[in-house]
C-alpha cells in the first residue's frame, strides 16, 4: 500500500525486490513508478527510480528481533509463576471434591479461570509479535476437519451449557481433508467460538458448520447475538480494535480476530464475516483443501 507522502508525488505503485552484484552481494531496492504527462493532463510515459533500502531493511529486521526477544523474555518471566499457581490451584480444586459450589469453590474457580485467561493473552502476544518479525511458522499436517470440529465440540460443550447456549455442528457426510496445524486450526474455531458465546443471549444456539466449496473448505460460526454495523465490520480484523458495545460490556485487548485473520491467511485462506445489527453474526474462513477425501461417517448434531 502506497503512503500519503508517496500519492503525491504520483506513484502509482512500488515493489520490493532483490538486486545481485557483480560480486555476488544481495541488496533490497524499492522501485516506485511515476506518471509523467502532458500539459492537458494526458499521460505520456512512466518514470522508475530504485532507491537502495537494504540499511532500512537490516534496521527493521534488528528492531523486529530485539522486539520478539524482549517479548519472549517478558512471557516467560509471567508464565513462570502463572505455572505453580495454576497446578495448586488446581489441586486445591480437587480437594474440595463437590464442593465447589461453595464461596471457597467459586473463588477458586475464578482464580483459575483468571490465570488461565492471562496466560493465553501471553500467547497471544506472542503469536502476533512473531507475525510482525516474521518468524511466525505453522506445523501443517493432513487434518480430518469434521473429526478436529467434534473435538473442539467437546471440549467447548461445558462452557455452553453453563451459558445455556446449544451448540449445533452441522458437517456433511464426505468432506475434503485440510492441510493445516492443528492448534492453530483450533485457535481460530475456538475464539470465534467464544466471541459468539460472549455476544448472544442465554438459550440462543451457536450453530457451527463445514462445507467443501471448490478446492476450498469453508467454516461457519453463526450466533443469534446482537450483530455488528457495517462500519465496525469493516474495522472488526485489526489488531486492538473493539466495537463499542463490546468495550462498554467486556475486558479484551481486540487481537483475537486479527490473530485469527492472520493465521487463516497464513494457511492459504481468507477470513471475513456476515452480519446486521439486530439479526446475529456469521463469522467464516476457508482453507484449502487436500485431494483426500475424509468424514466418511455421517455427522453428528452437537447439543449442550
Amino acid at each position: 500500500r502506497l503512503t500519503q507522502e508517496a500519492e503525491e508525488k504520483g506513484v502509482v505503485r512500488q515493489i520490493d525486490v532483490k538486486f545481485r552484484r557483480k560480486d555476488g552481494t544481495e541488496i533490497d531496492c524499492l522501485i516506485s513508478s511515476t506518471v509523467k504527462r502532458a500539459a492537458d493532463g494526458s499521460v505520456i510515459g512512466y518514470q522508475g527510480i530504485v532507491h537502495d533500502i537494504t540499511e532500512r531493511k537490516r534496521a527493521q529486521e534488528r528492531e523486529n528481533k530485539a522486539r520478539l526477544q524482549f517479548l519472549n523474555a517478558l512471557a516467560h518471566e509471567v508464565r513462570n509463576p502463572l505455572t505453580p499457581m495454576l497446578s495448586s490451584a488446581g489441586m486445591l480444586r480437587e480437594l474440595l471434591g463437590t464442593d465447589q459450589d461453595t464461596v471457597q469453590g467459586k473463588l477458586l474457580n475464578n482464580m483459575i479461570s483468571g490465570a488461565e485467561i492471562l496466560k493465553a493473552r501471553v500467547d497471544d502476544f506472542l503469536d502476533v509479535a512473531a507475525f510482525q518479525a516474521g518468524t511466525f511458522r505453522l506445523d501443517l499436517s493432513v487434518l480430518d476437519p469434521r473429526q478436529a470440529l467434534e473435538e473442539i465440540c467437546d471440549f467447548m460443550r461445558p462452557e455452553a451449557t453453563r451459558r445455556q447456549q446449544p451448540l449445533l455442528l452441522e458437517v456433511p457426510r464426505k468432506l475434503p481433508a485440510i492441510m493445516a496445524d492443528r492448534r492453530r486450526f483450533r485457535q481460530v474455531v475456538e475464539n470465534l467460538l467464544l466471541n459468539a458465546m460472549k455476544f448472544s443471549p442465554e438459550g440462543s444456539p451457536i450453530t457451527i458448520r463445514a462445507k467443501s466449496q471448490g478446492k476450498w473448505v469453508v467454516f461457519e460460526v453463526e450466533d443469534r447475538g446482537e450483530g455488528i454495523s457495517a462500519e465496525e465490520q469493516k474495522r472488526l480484523f485489526q489488531p486492538y480494535f473493539r466495537t463499542e458495545h463490546d468495550r462498554q460490556r467486556f475486558h479484551g485487548l481486540g487481537i483475537g480476530l486479527a490473530l485469527s485473520k492472520q493465521i487463516v491467511e497464513a494457511h492459504g485462506g481468507r477470513i471475513w464475516v456476515k452480519s446486521q445489527v439486530g439479526g446475529g453474526s456469521t463469522f467464516s474462513f476457508s482453507l484449502p483443501g487436500t485431494l483426500e477425501t475424509r468424514s466418511e461417517q455421517p455427522s453428528r448434531q452437537e447439543t449442550a
